[in-house]
């Protein structure tokens, strides 16, 4: 009777972790879902300056939770998920999942050395080209408290922040590539 009931007690854990799981992927499809894709016309809107006194936190922790839902992607821009704000996040080691948040990102030196790499975008899945980009960016920002940042950056963390900063200028190289490939069948 108690190895009955043991075994029992043993199912039922399992299955509480297999609906545990099944949640957790529904409510991750779900974040992913909010990503705009290939011809949404956001995606090719100029982003407008957040302004001190905007509250945009909600804005940020749904970036945040979306990126981290994404199993690769390195870095999301405001508009991608619709919304017309200069606002990116960064996770350039999708392992550790510590994201970087950058309000008004400018690009304000950039290196002369430039390096030729594939890039993909979470708004166009399955395309992905050589894009060229400087190997060395200094960005001014304002971090999620609006406190004024000035960094470079190097390398991978170089190539995501400016295709994110493209991406809030209505840019991005990808969907390029994707919009020639439909014109030209």
């Amino acid at each position: 009777m108690a190895k009955d009931r043991n075994k029992l007690r043993a199912r039922n854990l399992k299955m509480e972790k297999v609906r545990n799981n099944l949640s957790k992927l529904k409510y991750k499809k779900e974040l992913i879902s909010q990503i705009r894709i290939f011809n949404d016309p956001v995606l090719q809107q100029k982003c407008e300056v957040v302004k001190e006194y905007e509250n945009i936190n909600d804005i940020i922790k749904k970036m945040g939770q979306i990126l981290i839902a994404t199993v690769n992607g390195v870095g999301l821009a405001a508009c991608q998920i619709g919304i017309t704000k200069k606002i990116i996040v960064i996770r350039p080691d999708v392992k550790i999942n510590k994201i970087q948040f950058m309000i008004n990102p400018e690009i304000i030196c950039r290196s002369s050395e430039v390096e030729k790499f594939q890039e993909s975008c979470l708004s166009y899945p399955g395309i992905s080209h050589i894009v060229a980009r400087n190997k060395i960016i200094q960005v001014k920002y304002l971090d999620e408290n609006f406190k004024q940042i000035q960094k470079e950056f190097k390398n991978l963390e170089a190539r995501i922040v400016s295709h994110e900063i493209d991406h809030t200028d209505g840019i991005c190289l990808i969907g390029n590539i994707y919009r020639l490939k439909q014109e030209n069948g």
